[in-house]
C-alpha cells in the first residue's frame, strides 16, 4: 500500500512483468509500479479499541464499507468526524479526515459452549437481548438451549443488565432411523434368505418325487 497511489503491477529488473504465471528460475528482485491519483486518507481513531489501519480513497467518493471497531466493555454506536458529524458510508470525502468511534457503556457476554465450537466473548449493549447470539455446534449432538451459571435457562428475549457467562445444553443426535433402516435391512436379509431356502427345498422334493407325486 502507497498513499496517493494505486497499484498497477510487479516488474523485474529488466521491467518485464511479473504475475502469478511467471515461472521462477532464480533469485530476483521485483519492483512494484503505481499510478498516483488524487486520494484522500481516512484515518480511524478507534477510542480505545482495537487498532484499525487508515484506508485510502480518491477524493470526492465514498466509503463502500466501514469498519466496525471492538472494545472490551462496551458496544460501538458510530463514527463521527471532528465535529461530532455522523460518517457514514453515504458521506462524501473532499479532503484527509479522521473519524472517532462512539460507544455505549455495554456488558460481556462469556460463552461456554460445553465442547462445542468456539464462540468468542461479545458485547452488547445494557438493556439488550441475545436473540442474535449464534447458536453452536457439536459433533454428535444437537443444541437444546443456553442455560446461566445456576443452570437457569436463558431466556433470549429478555433484557441483559448484567455481565453473564452462559453454557450450551445438547442432546444426542437422534440415530434412530439410521437404526430403523439397519434393523430392517437384517430382516429383510433374514426372510429373503429363508425363502430362498424353501424354495430350494421343496424343489428338491419335487424332483424326487416325494410331493405332488401322481
Amino acid at each position: 500500500v502507497r498513499y496517493g497511489f494505486t497499484f498497477v503491477k510487479w516488474v523485474d529488473k529488466d521491467n518485464n512483468e511479473v504475475t502469478s504465471d511467471t515461472v521462477v528460475n532464480k533469485d530476483m528482485v521485483l519492483t512494484a509500479l503505481y499510478d498516483k491519483f488524487d486520494a484522500v486518507i481516512i484515518t480511524f481513531n478507534t477510542n480505545g479499541g482495537v487498532k484499525i489501519k487508515p484506508m485510502q480513497i480518491a477524493r470526492g467518493t465514498k466509503l463502500s464499507d466501514l469498519p466496525t471497531p471492538t472494545k472490551y466493555g462496551y458496544k460501538f454506536i458510530k463514527w463521527v468526524d471532528k465535529d461530532n458529524n455522523e460518517f457514514t458510508t453515504d458521506t462524501v470525502v473532499d479532503s484527509d479526515i479522521t473519524i472517532k468511534a462512539i460507544y455505549v457503556e455495554g456488558v460481556v457476554i462469556t460463552i461456554d459452549t460445553d465442547g462445542g465450537n468456539v464462540i468468542d466473548p461479545i458485547t452488547i449493549g445494557v438493556g439488550d437481548t441475545l436473540k442474535d447470539i449464534p447458536t453452536p455446534t457439536k459433533d454428535g449432538y444437537e443444541f437444546v438451549k443456553w442455560v446461566d451459571e445456576n443452570g437457569n435457562d436463558i431466556n433470549l428475549e429478555s433484557p441483559i443488565n448484567q455481565a453473564m457467562k452462559i453454557k450450551a445444553v445438547y442432546k444426542q443426535a437422534n440415530s434412530q432411523t439410521s437404526g430403523s433402516t439397519n434393523l430392517g435391512l437384517i430382516i429383510g436379509l433374514s426372510v429373503g434368505g429363508a425363502v430362498i431356502v424353501i424354495i430350494g427345498v421343496l424343489f428338491f422334493l419335487i424332483k424326487k418325487g416325494l410331493i405332488f407325486k401322481r
